[in-house]
């Protein structure tokens, strides 16, 4: 990895993240289990839940929209995984970008889908 260059002093979003052992399993491993927790109940379930702004209703999701939102969570966590795992691995990091831009590819997708079921359920449904 070259982190010689001054745009890797600081940790960003966009650059590569620290290049310790801490941010790699900590980051990489423990960071992703509470997106991946909340996918497998899911999953599990059929069940989820989106909160409503300022202690609104919410919407309760069940079925494919419940399995869209685990979808979402687990390409959260995988998102998170790659960053730090894969970006502080001398064998995984160069493909750290890709992971994330496919996982980051598979979540807007979800979100999306999500969006216009609430939108249908709202308004038509």
């Amino acid at each position: 990895m070259n982190r010689e260059t001054p745009e890797f002093t600081t940790e960003k979003l966009s650059n590569t993240p620290a290049g310790c052992a801490f941010a790699k399993w900590a980051g990489g491993i423990a960071a992703p289990m509470l997106p991946l927790l909340i996918a497998i109940i899911c999953f599990k379930n059929q069940r989820g839940f989106i909160p409503g702004r300022h202690g609104g209703e919410g919407y309760e999701l069940e079925g494919l929209q419940a399995i869209v939102l685990g979808v979402i969570f687990l390409a959260a966590a995988a998102g998170i995984h790659f960053k730090y795992f894969w970006g502080n691995s001398q064998r995984l990091y160069k493909y750290e970008y890709l992971g994330e831009v496919v996982t980051g590819i598979i979540a807007v997708a979800g979100i999306i889908y999500l969006i216009i079921f609430m939108f249908h359920e709202t308004f038509y449904g």
